[in-house]
């Protein structure tokens, strides 16, 4: 009799272990994204001298790493949003 609840202790500790390095696998081999967020967004509303908003204007971010340059256009009320902005230095 002992030696059957040995025996199942041993197999229960085999399949635990076996569980937690599967998950420690799994989770060293997720892409960075499932840890922790790499971008940004940019979003605001543009406004002309007066005061007044400014709709279909043309926003440009410059990002000076890189030297390339992204758009966003502004809605019916000015507002502009520019999503997954990697991170840098930008005009």
């Amino acid at each position: 009799m002992t030696r059957q609840v040995s025996l199942k202790m041993r197999e229960r500790w085999v399949v635990s272990l076996t569980l937690m390095f599967a998950a420690v696998l799994v989770a060293a081999l997720s892409p960075a994204r499932a840890w922790g967020q790499a971008t940004a967004a940019v979003n605001g509303t543009v406004h002309d001298s007066a005061g007044a908003v400014v709709t279909e204007a043309t926003v440009v971010l410059h990002n000076r790493d890189t030297n390339l340059d992204r758009t966003a256009t502004t809605n019916g009320v000015g507002a502009y949003v520019m999503p997954d902005v990697q991170p840098g230095n930008y005009d």
